[in-house]
């Protein structure tokens, strides 16, 4: 994948219909409303996905909230407020998602996962859902190279390869998902 992808395709997307979700958001899109749904500026942040033929849900999840910056414990809490809006998100739009798969991507800090209690929080709050999420991992950015922290997902009408969702961590591909024919 070429560099800058992300930068390329939202850039254009902005006046075609994607969506960027800013962190400690929760974005949703339907597909035949919007090419797809992005975020940037990962730092060390967890994203979740939620993806079907039909529509998405993106969160960008912050480490810890400003909310209290010296309570050892505000990660964990954030993670839960964040994936409780994802649950709410994800009710509210149900029939979007009759068939759906979860994506959790995390950052790696110093060969480990960064914050690995958020992880577990953020994957029970998926089964939940009912879904089985996997885990894609992105290295801590440490150099401003344009792509570094993003990740995109766009529908079957605009992914590279038709007929697919695809979700794109730092401009390279980390999931596809078929969508079923359309009826004739």
């Amino acid at each position: 994948m070429e560099p800058q992808y992300f930068e390329r395709t939202f850039r254009r997307g902005l006046t075609a219909g994607a969506a960027i979700v800013e962190m400690q958001e929760v974005g949703f899109v339907q597909f035949s409303q919007f090419i797809g749904i992005g975020t940037r500026d990962l730092g060390s942040c967890s994203v979740v996905v939620i993806v079907s033929h039909n529509a998405a849900i993106l969160a960008h999840i912050a480490p810890r909230s400003n909310a209290n910056p010296t309570d050892i414990h505000a990660g964990d809490i954030n993670a839960r407020q964040m994936m409780r809006r994802v649950q709410q998100v994800f009710h509210d739009n149900r029939d979007y998602f009759t068939t759906s798969a979860g994506h959790m991507l995390c950052a790696i800090f110093a060969g480990r996962i960064a914050l690995p209690d958020q992880l577990e929080i953020i994957r029970q709050h998926l089964y939940q859902l009912g879904l089985q999420p996997s885990i894609d991992h992105y290295h801590v950015p440490s150099d401003g190279r344009q792509g570094r922290g993003t990740v995109m997902i766009l529908g079957p009408r605009h992914a590279r390869t038709p007929g697919y969702v695809e979700v794109y961590m730092e401009d390279y591909r980390v999931a596809r998902y078929p969508c079923p024919p359309s009826p004739a």
